[in-house]
């Protein structure tokens, strides 16, 4: 199910989704001459008017003469996001962050809670999660930050990958299940915390991977294990990724989703990159002076190697060292 609200501000506000709404990365403060204010991220600039986007992902344009001065100027200097780049997407940053951090907690849009069919769909403001059990609001926040910060860090470093949403999506789709077997049935790996699959152009996630469990009929927080989250990261960052897989090399993809989880990582919402040698070390196991091992193959098999050799495990002291990573193919 998708939102749309039609153009102007005056209908957007009777469609209940300005008022009191936290704005996200990438989200801007629009007030009408009538002192009316939305929060929705800048997207082009359309003839006379300005197209934004909502927290919930739907878009509409707004004409000028319908904002403050303060804000035509602001709509007229954005000009068109970069090529390739999701609306709203901040841009890569020129050296190599110490940290990369959400400012706060994500806004959340129940788009569908229907208990007959057992759909109950949520957004944040760059995913929607699909679920089969209600989730309260402050739920799918606490996990939502796990992806909010995952896309934003993806944004950020200086690779300039520009994220964005899958060919025909307007957003990220994660799809979570209550049910182990249903996860697995749905072509989810056994022991797994989740998966990007790019043929369904969507993560798959128990809610157990989540921090969640379920409590008689209600879903309540729980500790997440950082093995569970370390998986994750690495599987949002293949999202992140789609419109690269099939044309990076393996050890690129799969080079660049460990570097991500291999970060510190806190349930704020935060990436800390101070001491990544520290950081690798630990990662890998590795201690220098007598420490646990690894054998590196050969450089040019490296970059050269396929994913079927790669998912066979020619780096084990990686399947050894981290028994929950998993990862599909880049065939899209």
């Amino acid at each position: 199910m998708k939102l749309f609200c039609p153009r102007g501000i005056a209908v957007a506000l009777t469609c209940g989704l300005l008022q009191g709404q936290t704005a996200g990365p990438g989200m801007h403060t629009w007030t009408s001459t009538d002192g009316r204010k939305i929060e929705a991220a800048y997207v082009a600039m359309e003839g006379d008017s300005v197209k934004v986007r909502m927290a919930n992902g739907s878009t509409f344009a707004v004409p000028l003469e319908r904002l403050t001065a303060a804000d035509q100027s602001f709509a007229k200097s954005q000009g068109a996001p970069a090529t390739g780049s999701e609306p709203g997407t901040p841009a890569a940053s020129k050296t190599w962050p110490r940290t990369v951090s959400l400012e706060e907690k994500p806004a959340v849009t129940v788009v569908k809670e229907d208990a007959e069919t057992h759909q109950f769909i949520y957004r944040s403001p760059h995913y929607e999660f699909q679920c089969d059990s209600k989730l309260g609001a402050n739920v799918v926040r606490e996990f939502g930050r796990m992806f909010e910060a995952t896309w934003l860090i993806n944004c950020m470093l200086p690779l300039d990958l520009k994220p964005r949403p899958e060919r025909l999506r307007e957003i990220f789709l994660a799809r979570l299940f209550t049910n182990g077997s249903d996860y697995l049935e749905a072509g989810g790996i056994k022991g797994s915390a989740g998966v990007y699959m790019t043929s369904n152009k969507a993560l798959m996630v128990p809610l157990s991977s989540l921090g969640v469990q379920m409590v008689g009929s209600r879903v309540s927080l729980a500790e997440s294990a950082a093995r569970d989250n370390a998986t994750l990261i690495h599987e949002i960052t293949h999202q992140m990724m789609n419109h690269w897989l099939g044309i990076l090399p393996t050890w690129y993809v799969e080079g660049s989703a460990e570097y991500v989880c291999m970060l510190d990582y806190n349930s704020n919402g935060r990436f800390s990159l101070i001491g990544l040698n520290r950081q690798l070390q630990n990662f890998t196991g590795w201690r220098g002076g007598g420490g646990k091992g690894f054998t590196m193959i050969d450089l040019e098999e490296l970059m050269t190697i396929e994913f079927d050799r790669w998912a066979a495990g020619p780096l084990g002291w990686a399947r050894a060292a981290l028994p929950m990573r998993t990862t599909v193919p880049p065939a899209c």
